[in-house]
């Protein structure tokens, strides 16, 4: 009897050993379980303040690219105005000066239609042969224009001399519409012109040719000039002409010189 009570309780001892033993290993295992669940938890958390984080960084850059662009849009609209500003103002500016320049052409054009009108205060077929005082003295005008006052110029045979006083009624410098007059046979009148540029301004462009009788010097605006030759330098039989022999000028200011 007693044997088998000993049995018993050897066996109720292992049994509460074993029970005792698996309830800790299943401690161990929910701690361990436990501790699996949170640590993905704590991860998260991590992971979410990091994307905060990273989110106000770039809120904060993008905030400043904004304002660094709309600084620097700033600056190139107002680089713009100032530019569209210049502009205008040079383009007014060269309104002014074309304004001025026409106004100028205009004035010049007035003046010498006027010159003109002047000159051919005379028919248009009037020859000239000397003032009233003197017909031995002829008054010839040129101006602005390519013409002389007078188609033609026919002095008495009586004139031991002839005087030609040349006036410019116009306003342009010689340099820029000059006139002389000089006294040649008719038929050299073109090569006498075509030379006179080979001249040059310092000589009047007038060439060294024997032919020519008589020259005045070049003049411009308001200025005056005479020369006075004698009819006995002029050759029987042979037909004289004056002629302008500034550049350009020769092929259309000319006209007889007779002697009655």
């Amino acid at each position: 009897m007693k044997t088998n009570i000993s049995n018993t309780a050897a066996a109720l001892l292992l049994a509460a050993l074993i029970a005792g033993c698996g309830s800790e290993q299943d401690a161990a295992d929910d701690a361990a379980s436990s501790s699996d669940r949170t640590e993905p938890v704590w991860d998260v958390e991590q992971d979410a303040e990091g994307a905060a984080q990273s989110a106000e960084e770039g809120a904060e850059a993008a905030g400043d690219a904004i304002e660094d662009a709309g600084d620097r849009a700033e600056d190139m609209s107002e680089d713009a105005a100032d530019r569209a500003g210049e502009m205008a103002d040079e383009a007014a500016e060269q309104a002014r000066d074309m304004a001025e320049g026409a106004s100028e052409a205009g004035d010049r054009a007035d003046e010498a239609m006027a010159a003109a009108e002047g000159s051919r205060s005379m028919d248009d077929d009037a020859t000239a042969g000397g003032d009233a005082g003197d017909p031995c003295v002829v008054d010839v005008e040129v101006g602005d224009s390519l013409a002389f006052s007078v188609d033609s110029i026919a002095v008495p045979s009586s004139c031991e001399s002839v005087t030609i006083n040349l006036a410019h009624t116009g306003s342009l410098p010689k340099e820029a519409m000059g006139h002389n007059w000089v006294l040649a046979p008719a038929d050299a009148l073109d090569a006498i012109g075509q030379a006179g540029m080979s001249a040059g301004a310092d000589n009047d462009y007038v060439p060294d040719d024997d032919r020519i009788v008589a020259a005045t010097e070049i003049i411009g605006g308001g200025e005056r000039t005479s020369v006075t030759f004698s009819l006995d330098d002029l050759a029987d039989g042979v037909d004289y002409a004056y002629v302008c022999t500034f550049p350009g000028h020769y092929s259309v200011m000319r006209g007889p010189f007779t002697v009655e």
